[in-house]
């Protein structure tokens, strides 16, 4: 039985790149080891039960012989159980097959649900007090129903030594060769396509935790969990795939990547006491810069889709609409052309890559650092709770707050509920899951109606940096119509009043719920 645990990372590249990727000079001194066409076979319960939980069982045939995994579907140093099968279905029956606690009940009934086959050339490398498998994988993933998605992608594995030496590896990697770092195994990549979800949004994961864990356990859980719902909405693509168009972006996926960065920024903020170390200044300025554009875009996208037409329905602006709307759609492609460089870039790919190895290996991870001295409960506690009586006191005579103030408030209101939604699970008793779940929705009334107000507010200012000294080089200047049509658009906020009341009530709902961790 090898051990329990793997510690791996993948890339992508695109096919006609893989067998240059492999010649290449800093992998020269890696030992060929073999070449082998391998079909894998992936199994679950019919309903699921082993992906509903996070696991991956799968046979592997080599020849005459079968060989079983069961693994984490995703992370960089996950558990794996392996062993040799006597046939080409699953057989869960010995200790350490299963991890412990891992929530299926029954793993009888397996079936399979889609298979792999790839061309494998594997190779070995000593660096700098590691020893690194390298597989070159390159084929196609088929479902029963005849669905194909293709593979062309390079493993990293630790197979023996100092950790450090596998993320060097993968850093010369990632800045030497067109690859892009991925989250997604084979495996979970199989099961999107089989459930019709490749390529689609999706919405934020929640992550499981215990009082038991460390802070350091607890946040690398969370971090993880957002860099892959960052990846399964807006995987950076093999660079040569990447070409900026006259296509928008899917507005939901723009909206959910901007969902996942931005509660990963609210989890280092959160945690930043024991976290904080040489790179995280670093890492956070890439994820505002990323942050920045997907905002960016997602604005563009909302004043064009919702407010703009909303507006528009309501008030029956006819004249000058047609330019105003054509002048926008100009700029929110510019937008979105940049977002769609910003996902292609050597920059963006590093930061992805960077932030992964940092969750697993950071100097604040370190033995002894606080982060993993501190069990998340005594951490979380006091966090909390000072973060709802600092947004009690800013929302004090809501009524009388200025829309800069508000804005604020939302912002913090936002911040909180995120965390909230992190720990869910800390709630153990009854009457403090309740609380909990009362206090995200008065969070999500404050937050959604502030925010609507805002969009109204701002969207003079909107149109002025869009249309008047705008942040694009390609200025567009609105004609005496247009411009009148905006004027009506900004000046009027029919809904504003049924807003304010909402949002209130959401505050005042908040006010009165204590948390109970």
């Amino acid at each position: 039985m090898r051990q329990p645990r793997e510690t791996e990372l993948k890339f992508l590249a695109a096919p006609e790149d893989l067998e240059r990727i492999a010649k290449a000079e800093f992998l020269a001194s890696a030992e060929h080891l073999c070449s082998a066409s391998i079909r894998t076979s992936y199994f679950d319960t019919p309903d699921r039960d082993f992906r509903k939980h996070g696991l991956l069982v799968r046979v592997r045939n080599f020849g005459d012989h079968w060989i079983q995994s069961v693994k984490q579907a995703s992370g960089v140093e996950r558990f794996e159980s392996e062993r040799e099968i006597d046939e080409p279905s699953p057989s869960l029956r010995l200790p350490g097959d299963l991890p412990p606690s891992c929530g299926v009940t029954c793993a009888d009934n397996l079936k399979e649900q889609f298979a792999s086959q790839v061309q494998r050339k594997t190779f070995l490398l000593a660096a700098s007090g590691a020893v690194i498998e390298i597989a070159f994988d390159r084929g196609d993933i088929v479902t029963p129903d005849g669905k194909i998605q293709q593979i062309s992608e390079i493993e990293l594995e630790l197979k023996d030594g100092d950790p450090a030496g596998l993320f060097g590896l993968a850093r010369q990697l990632a800045e030497n060769a067109p690859v892009s770092f991925s989250l997604l195994s084979k495996g979970e990549r199989g099961f999107l396509l089989a459930e019709k979800q490749s390529g689609l949004p999706h919405k934020a994961s929640k992550v499981h935790l215990s009082r038991e864990l460390s802070v350091a356990q607890s946040f690398a859980a969370i971090g993880r969990m957002l860099l892959h719902d960052f990846m399964l909405n807006l995987s950076p693509p093999p660079p040569a795939s990447v070409r900026v168009s006259d296509q928008i972006l899917d507005v939901e996926t723009v909206h959910q990547t901007r969902v996942a960065i931005r509660r990963l920024r609210a989890a280092m903020n959160f945690f930043r006491p024991c976290v904080e170390d040489q790179e995280f200044a670093q890492l956070k300025d890439g994820l505002r810069w990323i942050s920045g554009l997907l905002g960016a875009a997602r604005n563009f996208d909302v004043w064009q889709e919702e407010t703009l037409g909303r507006k528009v329905a309501s008030l029956k602006v006819a004249e000058g609409y047609r330019e105003l709307s054509a002048a926008m759609e100009e700029k929110r492609l510019h937008s979105h052309q940049e977002l769609t460089e910003a996902i292609g870039s050597l920059r963006l790919r590093l930061l992805i890559l960077d932030l992964a190895i940092w969750l697993e290996a950071g100097e604040w991870r370190s033995t002894g650092k606080p982060a993993d001295m501190t069990p998340l409960i005594d951490f979380v506690k006091p966090r909390m709770r000072a973060a709802a009586r600092k947004l009690r006191r800013q929302g004090r005579n809501f009524a009388t707050l200025g829309k800069e103030q508000q804005h604020a408030l939302r912002i913090r209101a936002k911040k909180l509920r995120y965390c909230i939604e992190f720990f869910l699970d800390l709630f153990e008793t009854s009457r403090g899951r309740r609380r909990a779940k009362k206090l995200l929705r008065a969070l999500e009334d404050l937050q959604a109606s502030i925010g609507k107000m805002h969009d109204d507010d701002s969207l003079g200012d909107f149109l002025a940096d869009a249309f008047v000294g705008g942040r694009h080089d390609r200025e567009r200047r609105l004609s005496p119509t247009a411009a009148f049509a905006a004027g009506r658009l900004c000046a009027s906020h029919p809904r504003r009043k049924k807003l304010e009341r909402k949002a209130a009530k959401g505050f005042a709902k908040f006010a009165g719920t204590r948390i109970s961790v």
